[in-house]
């Protein structure tokens, strides 16, 4: 059964990663027509609803709230700081850059605790290298977003700090949220009853900047695609990543994950406004090597230091 779970929670973050996606492309063109907000509301309400029915079917509503404790708490600031941040993000930047920027952001958060927060470690020279050229390539995709060589051209520079500065928020919610998931599996949460409860925050927050009005408009011209996206990137997609984590390990997970501004820049060639970017590629290839090279040494590293 263990060894079914090391396959099977892998294929599941890798499925995730293909829907999301697609996911990220379908909603870069749609969030040029309908309101942030509206969105986020409406499809995460109805996110809520289907798995809190799942749920509340279950009979295992009060057991879960006494045993998650404040890490419930947790999982809806990290999932609002990610869905939140990731919708503003990809409404104004190529999707493949706010997943190159997100991505960029694992590793330099672990540095910064490691080194100034816990102490606990020195890095090698390799690992300042390595270090160094995400931080370049990060800030080349800034400069190519900036003079309009990306693959959605010419962007407001308001928008083009939103974008950045929400795709950076995107990639330390991930983070975080991975880590308070382990710790909710840990205390016996099935991947479907941490569904029915990580966004309420995000839907309530979303309600407070947006009008009925709004809302009502949006679903009246909006309710197919909205709905489409919901079931394929929401209840599908988002259940499958829990899953994942659940059956596998945070470094692996960080692993699979490098593969996703890959991913986006491949589905990014589906949207009607976002054409190929020679620049974006290349950049986006090279940040996808540099993080898989310091996994790796961070993995070699650790092995070195338990013998």
């Amino acid at each position: 059964m263990q060894k079914h779970m090391k396959i099977i929670g892998p294929i599941c973050i890798i499925f995730f990663m293909l829907i999301s996606g697609f996911q990220a492309t379908f909603l870069s063109d749609l969030l040029q027509n309908v309101n942030i907000y509206a969105a986020l509301f409406i499809s995460f309400s109805i996110t809520i609803i289907f798995f809190l029915v799942i749920h509340v079917c279950s009979k295992k509503n009060k057991a879960m709230i006494r045993r998650g404790g404040l890490d419930i708490l947790y999982i809806n600031l990290t999932t609002l700081g990610n869905w939140f941040s990731f919708f503003l993000a990809i409404k104004y930047l190529e999707p493949a850059i706010v997943a190159s920027v997100a991505n960029a952001v694992n590793p330099l958060l672990t540095l910064f605790i490691v080194i100034y927060i816990l102490k606990s470690e020195r890095l090698c020279g390799k690992e300042y290298s390595l270090i160094a050229g995400i931080i370049l390539c990060t800030l080349g995709l800034a400069v190519v977003s900036y003079i309009g060589y990306s693959g959605v051209g010419d962007i407001e520079l308001s928008h083009f700090f939103i974008g950045f500065i929400m795709s950076a928020i995107c990639g330390i919610s991930v983070v975080l949220h991975t880590v308070v998931s382990k710790r909710l599996d840990a205390k016996g949460i099935e991947p479907q009853q941490i569904m029915a409860i990580r966004f309420i925050l995000l839907t309530i927050v979303a309600y407070f900047f947006v009008s009925h009005e709004l809302i009502i408009e949006s679903l009246s011209n909006y309710w197919q695609p909205i709905l489409f996206i919901t079931i394929l990137g929401n209840i599908i997609g988002i259940y499958f990543l829990q899953l994942g984590i659940k059956m596998t390990s945070m470094l692996l997970v960080s692993y699979l994950h490098t593969a996703k501004p890959a991913i986006y820049f491949a589905m990014g060639m589906l949207s009607t406004h976002i054409h190929f970017s020679l620049v974006t590629l290349v950049l986006v290839s090279t940040t996808v090597f540099l993080l898989i090279c310091t996994i790796y040494l961070k993995k070699v590293k650790n092995k070195k230091n338990t013998l």
